[in-house]
């Protein structure tokens, strides 16, 4: 079974045992090429990678996609995407990344490419940041990312308790005894990069039973968990190139969709024309008792055609499992809030609170959303309006608390800042001596100033160059 090792090479003359495919290097420019022979491995990172591979699952075999040349192994992102690309155009069963990027930026490139892996039954196998801190694509839904357990040895892992719900994390060992080439041995020190192999050798003999591409990333999870705990997707990270299926019309920010979208259906005509032969679906719900059965059986008609679906709505019992792969999300899934993880970050983040009414108010949120994505800064929404998942916001439904969201966003990405819109009526945003409010439009008309702090006003009207004003004032505010 071939597995992808994208690192910093994989040096077969100090282990000619392990087997390589292919070797191949990934210039600054992007361009993947064989390996030159003059193009020297001077560490051995992902040679011990690949080490601890191979001594759980002997028959692996190798192709090292090296993309890090030089000792501080730091590449830049082009060069992770254009790996990942090659992985995902050559079909590679499993691909192993003991690395990955903590900067925003990338975030939406390297989830677009994992999405297209997720859609094709290729299983990643990717290491946490050691500092905790949020990286992709270890903690992208659908991704098995990898923390170290220093109680674990060997090739013993488990599934971590579910107080990170919706990331479904592996614990693993990453203590190997591994010969020195000088003869005697030596044991690897407790990081996340040497606890990923764990968990990639473990993937690879159980798709060595069953074959590859076999088993989805959902099922191998199963497969790995002993309790068979089901994959928790609090994010609908898998969809890409989909189809909008829009029975009613909903109004959608085409602009500000996390996904790549090929074409929105409203026609019960085209409806019917693209769930035939969508593979990628993303279902607007009709809202009311009786009003979706028509679309809803096209769906479950051509259910074996779909390789992911997005509900956008609450799932109806019978249709949780309609996928084989289970590549399935709703809001269903939004219970995060429920579970409050106890990792603290190092600073509290910044709070920019947005009043204001509608999709106006979400397209305002997500023009600021990226502003601060575009200067560095790692910025998660929080947003109550309907279907606003759609545009990477953590969305908050009926009966969870802002508290409750603000809290498990600020310990799980550890932001530099946290814009909400929150519209439901009675729902309150947190605010403190450190937040500063937007009211947008007519907003001032129903909240009340003075409980707010740092208040700024937007009038009806306002345009891209008034956000962009907003959003100077807030830096310099906060810095």
């Amino acid at each position: 079974m071939l597995i992808a090792l994208i690192d910093d090479g994989i040096e077969t003359s100090f282990v000619p045992s392990i087997r390589v495919k292919y070797d191949l290097s990934v210039g600054a420019d992007g361009i993947v090429s064989q390996r030159a022979a003059d193009d020297r491995i001077l560490t051995d990172h992902g040679t011990t990678c690949a080490r601890i591979i191979a001594k759980y699952a002997p028959k692996a075999e190798f192709c090292s996609l090296r993309i890090f040349q030089k000792q501080e192994l730091r590449a830049a992102c082009s060069q992770l995407l254009a790996a990942m690309q090659w992985c995902l155009a050559k079909q590679i069963p499993i691909v192993h990344m003991s690395l990955g990027s903590s900067q925003p930026s990338d975030f939406r490139a390297i989830r677009s490419i994992i999405a297209r892996m997720l859609q094709q039954r290729q299983i990643i196998v990717a290491a946490c940041s050691n500092s905790a801190a949020y990286s992709m694509p270890a903690r992208l839904n659908g991704v098995l990312g990898v923390v170290a357990d220093k109680e674990l040895k060997d090739d013993e892992y488990t599934i971590m308790p579910n107080t990170l719900a919706g990331h479904n994390l592996i614990l693993a060992s990453s203590r190997h005894e591994l010969a020195l080439p000088t003869g005697g041995a030596y044991t690897t020190q407790v990081t996340n990069s040497y606890a990923a192999p764990t968990v990639t050798a473990a993937v690879h003999n159980i798709l060595e039973r069953s074959g590859a591409f076999s088993l989805s990333v959902v099922q191998m999870y199963a497969k790995l968990s002993e309790d068979k705990r089901g994959m928790i997707f609090s994010r609908p990270d898998f969809v890409e190139d989909a189809v909008i299926l829009n029975p009613c019309g909903y109004p959608v920010l085409r602009q500000h969709l996390f996904f790549n979208y090929l074409r929105e259906c409203t026609d019960l005509a085209a409806i019917r024309q693209a769930s035939e032969l969508g593979r990628n679906i993303v279902y607007l719900a009709p809202q009311g008792q009786g009003t979706s059965e028509l679309y809803e059986g096209a769906l479950l008609k051509n259910n074996h055609v779909m390789q992911s679906l997005l509900y956008a709505g609450s799932l109806p019992k019978g249709m949780e499992c309609m996928l084989d792969n289970g590549l399935v999300w709703s809001e269903n899934c939004c219970t995060y809030g429920k579970h409050i993880p106890v990792n603290q970050s190092a600073e509290p983040p910044v709070v920019v609170n947005l009043y204001g009414q509608g999709l106006e108010a979400v397209d305002t949120l997500c023009q600021l959303r990226d502003l601060s994505v575009a200067d560095g800064y790692q910025c998660r929404g929080i947003c109550d309006y309907p279907h606003s998942y759609l545009y990477d916001l953590e969305f908050l439904p009926r009966g969870i608390s802002p508290e409750a969201a603000f809290s498990y966003v600020s310990q799980v990405y550890w932001p530099d800042v946290i814009i909400s819109n929150l519209q439901m009526s009675g729902r309150i945003a947190p605010v403190d001596q450190d937040s500063y409010s937007v009211l947008l439009g007519e907003a001032g008309s129903y909240v009340n100033t003075l409980l707010l702090n740092n208040v700024r006003c937007l009038k009806p009207g306002y345009d891209k160059d008034d956000i962009l004003l907003v959003y100077d004032e807030i830096l310099r505010y906060f810095l």
